[in-house]
């Protein structure tokens, strides 16, 4: 064998070893080798309060889980959510990746996101990498950080599959009181859009009221969609829905507070009175 056979030789060989290091520390092997995914089982995780908290501080804090799955407005200051696409994922912009990188879509929808994944699903993406679908999960989701997090650390899929965040902000008490009677008292309202969201999905409405550091917050789900005719405009109907822990008497005392005070309490009482007699 001459000297340029074997020059090639080592260089071959030298080459393949850096790729191999560069492998192993960068994205792993398990992408390139294909998954290697434990059959799925009908595991339920309980969604106690106390979990559904902790999936919250974690989802929403420690592991930046809408840092990656929400899109990002970088003309905004800091890269700012988009408001309204919590948790609906986004394709990650810029150069470098081996090929077009993409953060799963993990809100309710039962099409396009998450709505008919199983816990074990869940599980299984975050501790192992395996997506619901089979495949592998890129490195850039860090499921060997979350190898080794229990089921009491693991993000509960309620706050994975994070409601659409909808903030109202009331420029004027008036224009909040006259929602209030017409809308919000009576469990519900209406949002036209062209555009409507399938049935089921969930909405946490934020209030920002005058005279108030802190907003109302409610959580609604589309009920019904409703097609444009002469009558009607198109939209979706949306259902409040009122949860354990959630604050219903707590807004409604807050609300009646301040109305009473605004208004005096024999025009409230007159508001609410003619509002009671509409829904009848």
């Amino acid at each position: 064998m001459n000297k340029g056979v074997k020059l090639l030789l080592y260089i071959t060989g030298f080459l393949l070893v850096m790729v191999a290091i560069g492998v192993t520390l960068t994205i792993g092997w398990r992408p390139i080798l294909g998954a290697r995914s434990r059959p799925l089982t009908d595991r339920h995780f309980d969604m106690t309060p106390a979990r559904l908290a902790r999936g919250e501080y974690l989802a929403r804090g420690v592991l930046g889980c809408l840092d990656c799955h929400t899109e990002h407005d970088w003309k905004a200051p800091g890269g700012a959510l988009v408001p309204g696409r919590e948790g609906a994922g986004q394709i990650f912009p810029g150069e470098g990746f081996p090929g077009r990188i993409v953060a799963t879509n993990l809100t309710p929808d039962p099409q396009t996101g998450a709505g008919k994944w199983t816990d074990d699903q869940f599980a299984r993406a975050i501790r192992e990498g395996i997506g619901h679908d089979e495949r592998t999960l890129f490195p850039l989701m860090p499921y060997p950080n979350f190898r080794h997090m229990s089921d009491e650390e693991k993000p509960q899929r309620e706050h994975l599959r994070v409601p659409i965040e909808l903030k109202v902000e009331y420029k004027r008490l008036n224009t909040f009181f006259a929602d209030y009677t017409k809308n919000i008292s009576r469990g519900g309202t209406f949002i036209k859009t062209t555009r409507p969201l399938p049935v089921g999905t969930e909405f946490l409405f934020k209030l920002l009221v005058p005279g108030r550091d802190q907003p109302l917050t409610i959580h609604g789900e589309v009920q019904r969609i409703i097609d444009e005719t002469a009558q009607d405009d198109a939209g979706m109907a949306i259902k409040f829905v009122y949860r354990e822990g959630d604050p219903q008497v707590e807004i409604a005392r807050v609300v009646e507070g301040m109305m009473t005070e605004s208004l005096g309490p024999r025009l409230y009482a007159k508001l609410m009175d003619h509002a009671h007699k509409r829904r009848g």
